[in-house]
């Protein structure tokens, strides 16, 4: 008959088709995205007390850019951790 769609033929949505994305997508979306406010929050509050090459310039690919990258990994490392010891969903990718 073709693709199973969202709605019924009456207009009605039907029941468990509100998310095309699953539980697992969803939830590694917001770990990133905690991991990436979070990383680079810490980042910028340590950044003055970082040497004058760690620091970021914007704009520009620099030494300071790889720190903040290697922050934001530390974070969502931490974040996957703490999931998977949870048991939340998507935690077991």
């Amino acid at each position: 008959m073709g693709v199973r769609r969202n709605v019924s033929r009456a207009g009605a949505r039907r029941p468990g088709y509100g998310c095309p994305a699953s539980k697992s997508t969803v939830a590694n979306f917001v770990h990133a995205l905690i991991a990436v406010l979070a990383g680079n929050a810490a980042y910028f509050l340590v950044m003055p007390y970082l040497p004058l090459p760690a620091r970021h310039v914007p704009l520009r690919l620099d030494l300071g850019l790889v720190v903040d990258f290697w922050f934001c990994l530390v974070i969502l490392g931490i974040v996957k951790m703490v999931a998977r010891r949870r048991g939340g969903a998507g935690s077991r990718l």
